[in-house]
């Protein structure tokens, strides 16, 4: 991960935020936070989809959020 795309935990996370989940050492699954512990994500199977962090699976497989920053 670059330098300019800190490692933001859980309860840090903001609007706007990638949110990253992992199966063992891959990550399988990103998402956009929106707010209130909820990030909009999507699936071939479902389409665009709106899930809480406190879900099972996500809950269970959250690995890290990051914020893009601009650097110039």
């Amino acid at each position: 991960m670059p330098s300019s795309c800190p490692i933001i935990r859980k309860d840090h996370l903001q609007p706007g935020d990638l949110v990253f989940f992992a199966a063992g050492d891959d990550i399988t699954h990103v998402g956009v936070y929106i707010g209130n512990e909820r990030f909009a994500h999507a699936s071939s199977r479902a389409g665009i989809s709106i899930s809480t962090l406190f879900q099972n699976y996500y809950s269970t497989h959250f690995a890290f959020g990051t914020r893009i920053i601009r650097v110039e």
